[in-house]
């Protein structure tokens, strides 16, 4: 279950796919958002959208973002044989707004 404190990460079980580029980061975002319908004044597509997943993040950093990421283990579920992760806010800031 998601709201407004949390922040939902869609990642491969293991590791990551080499293939995967901004536009399919984009499209998981946009799926979680849909599957949820709700949105939220700091949601994470708004959040995604006005900062740092744009065309000038490097495949490399959006790699090392997504890295990251997977390692937090905050209330895992399944979904379409994938791994949805939950992630707060301030853990998510941190990781992708680090200076």
């Amino acid at each position: 279950m998601f709201d407004e404190y949390s922040i939902a990460i869609r990642t491969m079980p293991t590791e990551l796919n080499d293939n995967i580029d901004k536009e399919d980061i984009r499209a998981m975002f946009d799926e979680l958002l849909l599957k949820d319908n709700r949105v939220f004044d700091e949601s994470l597509y708004k959040i995604v959208c006005k900062k740092k997943i744009n065309t000038n993040l490097t495949d490399f950093e959006v790699k090392e973002l997504l890295m990251n990421l997977s390692k937090i283990n905050i209330d895992i579920n399944f979904y379409d044989k994938k791994i949805l992760r939950k992630v707060s806010k301030l853990d998510f800031e941190k990781i992708f707004f680090k200076d």
